[in-house]
């Protein structure tokens, strides 16, 4: 992923991927991973929520838990909410009063997150993530992944 363009004489960020790679799109966040009967095809959705689950937690200072995965009512609600960013981000929806909703609505989302002992960290948390896929998600990791 790639560093966004700096602005008006703003430093590029280093951590702040392009969030169009990582958001998913309404119609794969809402439908979710239980319609996908593929295990192959739910290891990439829940792969590509984990992406957006980081860059969600970064972007908005959500205050991710490790161990969100665990959750149903996290899975969907970090799904949803990174559908419907994703939606003003790509400008396919341009509405200024729910665009505010959706920042007015973080508190929310920060306290449905919060559970949990210790702060999510992507790249601590990614073994033990994967190992819940395995185990508990019937998710099948390509070939190529150990």
């Amino acid at each position: 992923m790639t560093a966004r363009t700096p602005t008006c004489g703003a430093p590029a960020a280093a951590t702040a991927p392009v969030h169009a790679d990582v958001l998913m799109t309404a119609d794969v966040a809402v439908a979710g991973w239980r319609s996908l009967t593929d295990p192959g095809r739910r290891w990439d959705w829940f792969q590509k929520l984990y992406d957006q689950a980081a860059h969600l937690d970064h972007r908005y200072r959500l205050g991710l838990r490790s161990g969100w995965w665990e959750d149903e009512i996290q899975i969907e609600l970090l799904a949803t909410f990174g559908a419907w960013v994703g939606m003003f981000d790509a400008a396919n929806w341009i509405d200024p009063e729910a665009k505010a909703r959706v920042l007015f609505g973080l508190q929310s989302v920060r306290e449905l997150v919060r559970g949990g002992a210790q702060q999510f960290d992507p790249n601590r948390d990614r073994e033990p993530f994967e190992r819940h896929l395995r185990a508990e998600r019937d998710c099948e990791a390509p070939a190529d992944v150990p």
